[in-house]
C-alpha cells in the first residue's frame, strides 16, 4: 500500500501508511508538549507542500496565534 497523504514525518508515515481521505486527526497531549510544533510541522507539508486543503481547531491557541504560528515556521 502506498501512502495517501504523507504527514511529512517519515516514521509516522511508515507506521500508518499515510493518513487517508477519511481520516480524522486528534493531536492531544499536555501543555507544554510541543503539540502546537507537531501539527504544525504537518500542516506545512499537507497544506503547503502537498496543496491539499486542511482545517485546525485547538483549545489551546487562540485564532490569531494559530495564524502567527504557521507564518514563523515558514519563515525558517
Amino acid at each position: 500500500m502506498t501512502y495517501c497523504i504523507s504527514s511529512g514525518i517519515k516514521a509516522l508515515d511508515a507506521i500508518t501508511l499515510g493518513w487517508q481521505k477519511s481520516d480524522l486527526i486528534l493531536i492531544g497531549g499536555v501543555p507544554a508538549m510541543e503539540n502546537t510544533s507537531f501539527m504544525v510541522s504537518m500542516l506545512n507539508n499537507i497544506a503547503i507542500k502537498q496543496g491539499i486543503p486542511t482545517a485546525v481547531c485547538s483549545l489551546q491557541n487562540s485564532t490569531k496565534a494559530l495564524m502567527i504560528i504557521p507564518l514563523a515556521y515558514l519563515r525558517d
